[in-house]
């Protein structure tokens, strides 16, 4: 090698050393930058109790989040930059949604700390746990219940307050010189916060009247039924006085209150033409638009046609056959428009136990008729076979102009002895709910179509039917089962619906379980003798699913959460606890209840959203 060509390597060598070095420097010099101008982004995570959520960055990068409290999204970004934070995965178990508050932005100087993330369980959850402001023991508060949208009036039938004045606003008679006189209580809510608008008594108040047996409500406008009141007056009086005469007893009466400005009054008293001792006339109650339906289970007349009218028969010679009244408003006043008897009235038949109404039809239960026919018969004929005790029926009738007509007379595909199909009807637009508490079937799913199990190895474990009906004929489109089907569980014995929603109690129901569950399954638990259960089906074209096991927050033996009281407006549902036995005597806003059990029998509501 010669000296030229060595001094060229030596230069070479120097000159990218020196590169190196300034490159490194460079490096340094811009790491040095970065960490005295980058600026961290974090966010606030709150209500999360389900697992699997993923927040993301930018849409870039992902961040596992798995507690409440600060999470970092971002450890160092420069002033300039942009950053947006949104939920990539939504949390399970519960099934959650996250929202992101103050989600996008620039940095413009600062560490980010105002993104704020909120997670909510969705599906059924409770709102709400409601007890009378005048608990006490025995008065069965939430043994009848109605919404309508954010208005719930609830009936405490056994209440034993001699008061017969409404008060207004969150208070209560504390009185207990009556017995068995019942009451009322409207709550309104706002937001999701209910409160108690009004405490409502008749007006000619006396002792085992049992008003607030039935409730209804439509268009703002409350009914209440008193079966066991006692006057003889056959005729409607508008205004808020009633007749005192207690000659008929258990005759049974009606009364509608309407809010006047801030004030709840009562409007009407309203009583059967053919008002007879033990006709318990208001033993069923429904409402729709300006029209009321009111049930007589124990009206006595062997008719076995319908009076479009104002009368009705005096003969008293069927017992219990039962009867039905429809009442039709008209510029303010009520006045009767028809007496309506099953085609095969017979005794005991016990026909107006339950009924329903929506719009121009009417659907009524009588869930000891006798007949072995297993089909259902579109038009005005029944069936006078009686080869199956209690097997139970159902009637549907329709308005045309002022009359109404038998459409349809429907039985179960599956009629067995004390099936009690019919004990609770509910009808809405096209579509019937039929409860027989007394099925004994051991299936556990749904059967979509006309088909039901003849199966009868597990007793009254219970069951409920829906019928749809299409081009003026009525059909059957599901039979629903509890997925935790037991003996003795009473699936069926109460019931509501509206669209595509039924809901179905199971008062007797003997799970532990304390929490709600969305989706197909139910607790085969029995460590807790009739805690009871509420069912919650959804349909999706023709088809029935389960979406919910409705389950009281507090776990007591002899409960019966789903006993009588049951009722849907949209995304409510409210249930009665017949056995909650605590003295609380407020509103619980939110997803707990009272653990208390010193007051037996003062009953409650739990109502359920959907979120």
């Amino acid at each position: 090698m010669n000296t030229r060509s060595l001094a060229v390597i030596l230069l070479t060598g120097i000159a990218t050393l020196q590169c190196a070095k300034n490159e490194n420097a460079n490096t340094d010099k811009g790491n040095g930058n970065a960490a005295s101008s980058g600026f961290s982004v974090s966010a606030t995570v709150s209500g999360l109790t389900g697992t699997g959520l993923v927040l993301t960055l930018n849409s870039a990068t992902d961040i596992a989040v798995s507690a409440n409290g600060t999470v970092s999204v971002a450890g160092s970004l420069a002033g300039g930059a942009t950053y947006a934070v949104a939920v990539k995965t939504q949390p399970v178990n519960p099934d959650q949604i996250c929202a992101v508050a103050n989600a996008s932005g620039t940095i413009t100087g600062g560490n980010v700390t105002n993104i704020a993330i909120t997670c909510e369980v969705t599906g059924w959850q409770q709102e709400a746990y409601v007890k009378a402001s005048n608990a006490n023991g025995s008065d069965s508060f939430g043994s009848a219940v109605a919404i309508e949208g954010d208005l719930m009036v609830v009936g405490a039938y056994a209440e034993d307050s001699d008061s017969n004045t409404i008060l207004q606003g969150s208070t209560a008679s504390s009185s207990n010189a009556g017995n068995t006189n019942g009451a009322a209580y409207v709550f309104r809510r706002t937001g999701n916060i209910w409160i108690q608008e009004a405490y409502l008594k008749p007006s000619n108040m006396d002792e085992r009247d049992k008003f607030g047996w039935a409730v209804a409500i439509s268009n703002g406008r409350i009914a209440v039924a008193a079966p066991d009141e006692d006057a003889n007056q056959t005729t409607i009086t508008h205004g808020s006085t009633a007749s005192s005469n207690n000659t008929q007893a258990n005759a049974g009466a009606v009364y509608i209150f309407e809010k006047n400005g801030t004030n709840w009054e009562q409007k009407a008293y309203i009583k059967a033409p053919n008002a007879a001792a033990g006709h318990e006339f208001g033993y069923a109650l429904a409402m729709s638009g300006d029209t009321l339906v009111v049930g007589a289970k124990g009206e006595s007349s062997a008719q076995t046609t319908i009076t479009n009218g104002p009368t009705a028969s005096t003969d008293t010679s069927t017992a219990n056959s039962g009867a039905v009244y429809v009442y039709r408003r008209t510029s303010g006043t009520w006045a009767q428009e028809a007496y309506i008897k099953a085609g095969n009235s017979e005794y005991l038949d016990l026909f107006g136990y339950s009924a329903s109404i929506s719009g121009d039809a009417i659907v009524v239960g009588a869930y000891n008729e006798d007949s072995g026919q297993s089909t259902i018969t579109n038009g005005s004929g029944t069936s006078s076979d009686n080869s199956i005790t209690n097997s139970g029926a159902v009637y549907v009738y329709r308005r045309s102009g002022v009359n109404w007509s038998q459409e349809a007379y429907i039985k179960a595909p599956n009629p067995d002895a004390e099936d009690l199909f019919g004990y609770m009807v509910a009808i809405s637009g096209d579509t019937i709910l039929v409860g027989a508490g007394g099925d004994d079937s051991g299936q556990t799913t749904i059967t979509n179509g006309t088909t039901a199990s003849t199966d009868n190895s597990v007793i009254e474990a219970g069951a409920a039917y829906i019928y749809r009906r299409t081009a003026g004929i009525w059909s059957q489109e599901a039979y629903l089962k509890a997925s935790n089907a037991e003996s003795n569980d009473g699936f069926g014995y109460t019931i509501a619906l509206q669209g595509n929603v039924a809901v179905v109690s199971c008062a007797y129901d003997d799970s532990s379980q304390t929490t709600v569950t969305n989706g197909s399954t139910a607790s085969s638990d029995n460590s807790v003798n009739d805690t009871g259960a509420a069912f919650i089906f959804r349909r999706n074209g023709t088809t029935w699913s389960q979406e919910a096991y409705l389950k009281p927050p507090v776990a007591q033996a002899n409960k019966w959460f789903g006993e009588a009281g049951l009722s849907i407006s949209g995304d409510t549902v409210a249930v009665y606890a017949y056995g909650d036995s605590s003295n609380q005597n407020t509103i619980t806003n939110g997803p707990t209840a009272s653990s208390d059990t010193s007051m037996s029998g003062a009953g409650a509501v739990h109502v359920f959203r959907l979120k």
